[in-house]
């Protein structure tokens, strides 16, 4: 038997699309919950001050834990799962790479702007909602391409998608305009976006995943 290589290289992650949006996704979570617990130590009656305090907005923690680092995990299993609905081929890397290496770019220079105010976090927003968008335009042409007899599923990832990046938008110009916008993100982020992309990935494949391990499953998926 050939020997599997294990040496690890940054080239990898690039050979399939969950390998980079799973790591950048990962990276992304960390430094969000790095950025949080800062945020709470600086509240501590001998480590606050004025100095510490910049960079660390409550406001903006409900807008990282939403599209920070969920977007990253969920284009990562959109473009390799999505393609097997749809029946299409997988993407080739010319369409994941350089969206996903810009988004994360993108989310890392979101904490060097919280120092430099709102505008600059609205810029850096920006770049990323762009990136979101290219990707979320992708996915859309695999799923208008596919000739596939069953898109319910793709086609409710589409719509969550695209509700996430209105809602993200809206984000955008709330702090650009020094608006109320926090209660709108938290429940289009969480009830437009996130839960029923769960529901709709979970109702697909836990019934797949079930039969794979029980061998007398019956694969049952009612709507």
């Amino acid at each position: 038997m050939t020997p599997k290589n294990t040496t690890l290289s940054f080239r990898r992650l690039a050979d399939a699309p969950h390998r980079l949006f799973f790591f950048l996704g990962t990276t992304c979570l960390l430094a969000t919950s790095g950025w949080w617990l800062a945020a709470l130590l600086s509240r501590h009656p001998i480590l606050s001050s004025s100095a510490s305090a910049n960079g660390f907005s409550a406001h903006l923690h409900p807008l990282l834990m939403i599209f920070g680092f969920f977007p990253f995990f969920i284009f990562g299993f959109t473009f390799t799962a999505g393609p097997r609905w749809l029946q299409m081929p997988p993407p080739a890397k010319s369409q994941y790479l350089v969206p996903g290496a810009g988004m994360g770019l993108s989310f890392v220079s979101l904490f060097p702007a919280m120092l430099g105010g709102d505008v600059a976090v609205a810029i850096a927003l920006s770049f990323y909602a762009c990136f979101a968008f290219m990707l979320w335009a992708r996915f859309s042409h695999l799923v208008w391409q596919s000739r596939a007899p069953d898109k319910v599923h793709a086609r409710i990832v589409q719509l969550s998608l695209a509700v996430g990046g209105v809602t993200l938008l809206v984000a955008i110009a709330g702090i650009a305009t020094g608006r109320d916008w926090h209660a709108f993100v938290r429940s289009a982020g969480i009830w437009g976006f996130l839960v029923p992309l769960f529901c709709t990935v979970c109702h697909r494949i836990l019934p797949f995943f079930t039969a794979s391990a029980l061998d007398s499953y019956f694969l049952w998926r009612p709507w």
